[in-house]
């Protein structure tokens, strides 16, 4: 008896999970951090989905057109054959403490790539002008991205 209830469990619990079709995509960090550059980059807030070289190295010179942020990056050269990378850039801001994260979920037919935008906690922030970024990868996929903040 006890062995059948495990199983019905067990068969509710695997049931449950792939009722609502979604799974988590977890996302490789290239780089987080803030642009320091007092808006002069011209980045404005927004999800740039990067898929090639071309566009790669685009980002990265303007990212570096002020400051050489990509020193900081954990990875340079991406394999687009294999990733698709999501660089997000918050609001120019009057103080530091602000970042980003990200939540990335997918089903059959889309990746929901959810942003979440995060201000600084406590009083204490440098009085200086940021612009918060964070810059993943994710498996490359043919599926459309649907973005929300």
């Amino acid at each position: 008896m006890n062995k059948c209830l495990l199983i019905l469990l067990v068969v509710l619990l695997v049931g449950c999970v792939q009722e609502n079709g979604y799974n988590s995509v977890t996302p490789t960090i290239i780089a987080k951090g803030n642009l320091m550059g007092n808006g002069r980059e011209q980045i404005s807030k927004q999800i740039i989905v990067v898929s090639d070289s071309l566009g790669w190295n685009r980002l990265v010179t303007k990212m570096n057109s002020v400051n050489n942020v990509s020193a900081g990056f954990l990875e340079k050269k991406i394999d687009f054959t294999q990733y698709t990378v999501l660089a997000i850039f918050g609001d120019v801001e009057g103080s530091g403490g602000y970042s980003i994260d990200l939540n990335v979920f997918e089903d059959n037919m889309k990746v929901y790539v959810e942003a979440v935008y995060k201000m600084p906690l406590g009083s204490i922030v440098s009085m200086v002008i940021t612009q918060p970024y964070l810059i993943v990868k994710i498996p490359r996929t043919q599926k459309l991205i649907q973005f929300s903040s």
